[in-house]
């Protein structure tokens, strides 16, 4: 049996050395034949959706990323003048780009020789987030955007973590870290994030805070608040739009890790490749399945009674087909924000072109209907669209038989 392919746009979050999680997590994608057709990252997940857009395997991040010494990444700034940030940020800003255009030139790279890769020169949609702190706006660098900024140095932007890393100024606004915009869903930001075709999955990097006792220490103190207010947010959109058809959110937990430990041991940089490999994994095997199947009941069930008012109208029963609709109506009133938004809103649209176009002749006591063909025809291409969501769900049920395998 051919593998079913799900079509998803992945936007990978921050979470500083958390992010190690992520080789792990599209290893799981991988095998799980997920579709990556855009992808997106701010902060450290900039790094990994900056690397996965140029066509590094997860293999060969794993090889980077196990060996890379965090720790040179610490070049301090060293001037007499007020500095924004302890580290200038060059030597990270060098290792992206080396890595970026090793990948990008091949045979062809020579360091230093190539020309910078832009946005415009990846086959791949990638998108990389930052902050604005001049507009307090959120700032999104892509082809659509800016189809001729460096990749790398927009991954350098989206890493800026206020104090610790030195801003960067581009057109008089100050730019740092893509991560202080966690706390808004970060495909709500560009149209282009969320198209109508592809799903949504949206990692969220979160632990458990077990250093609360000993904030006296400033590197625990900054890993305490930086951990609450992530997940807070985190809850917060999941609470919001979790259960939702369109939108996946996968949380992956690193536990006690302090996420501003650069002095991180091998062995706990292949743990966090397991976590995030095992979390991924899980969402697909476990959770999904069971959002999948209450929402191919709830399509079902609107199917049933959309088929059952065409039967009617057909039938020139419009009164009956009215009461079946109006029923649909209510139920909408609690799915609408669950179900496909188009789906919803092309229902919503149809009831009142319906109510709008019936008509009756008191005298006869007949019941007319105006513009028959046109509410037939739209009936027909809702039917279409929600037996099309089913075929899908039906599909992903398919898919779940191989995820079952899986280890």
């Amino acid at each position: 049996m051919e593998k079913v392919k799900l079509p998803y746009v992945c936007i990978l979050g921050g979470g500083a050395v958390r992010g190690l999680t992520y080789i792990g997590a599209l290893e799981a994608l991988r095998k799980l034949n997920v579709d990556i057709k855009k992808i997106a990252g701010s902060s450290v997940g900039s790094i990994f959706a900056a690397f996965y857009s140029v066509g590094y395997t997860t293999s060969e991040l794993a090889q980077i990323f196990q060996n890379v010494n965090f720790n040179i990444f610490r070049d301090i700034n060293i001037s007499l003048k007020p500095q924004l940030g302890i580290s200038k940020g060059e030597v990270f800003y060098e290792f992206v780009k080396e890595h970026v255009e090793k990948k990008f030139y091949g045979e062809n790279y020579s360091k230093n020789n190539n020309p910078p890769v832009t946005f415009n020169d990846i086959d791949m949609d990638v998108f990389i987030f930052a902050s604005d702190l001049t507009n307090c706006e959120p700032k999104i660098f892509s082809k659509y955007t800016t189809p001729d900024f460096e990749l790398a140095k927009a991954v350098r932007i989206s890493s800026t973590m206020p104090g610790l890393m030195t801003p960067v100024e581009i057109d008089g606004n100050m730019l740092v870290d893509g991560d202080l915009i966690k706390s808004w869903p970060l495909w709500l930001i560009d149209t282009n994030l969320n198209p109508q075709n592809y799903r949504v999955l949206e990692f969220r990097l979160e632990g458990t805070n077990t250093h609360s006792n000993n904030m006296k220490n400033p590197i625990n103190f900054a890993n305490t608040v930086m951990t609450c207010l992530s997940g807070w947010a985190t809850k917060h959109l999941i609470e919001l739009y979790g259960n939702k058809d369109k939108f996946d959110y996968i949380v992956i937990d690193t536990k006690d890790l302090i996420i501003m430990d650069l002095n991180i041991s091998k062995q706990q940089r292949e743990k966090l490749i397991e976590l995030g490999y095992i979390a991924t994994l899980n969402y697909f095997k476990y959770d999904l399945p069971l959002k999948k199947n209450k929402l191919l009941k709830m399509y079902s069930n609107i199917l049933n009674i959309l088929q059952n008012a065409q039967d009617k109208i057909t039938k020139a029963q419009y009164y009956e087909a009215k009461y079946e609709m109006l029923e649909l109506f209510y139920i909408l009133c609690d799915l609408k924000y669950v179900i496909d938004t188009t789906i919803a809103n092309e229902i919503n649209e149809f009831y009142k072109l319906y109510i709008d176009s019936m008509y009756d002749i008191p005298i006869l006591n007949i019941h007319k209907l105006r513009n028959k063909t046109i509410i037939i025809t739209k009936l027909m291409e809702i039917i279409k669209n929600l037996r099309y969501k089913e075929k899908e769900l039906l599909e992903f049920n398919i898919a779940h038989l191989n995820f079952k395998h899986l280890t």
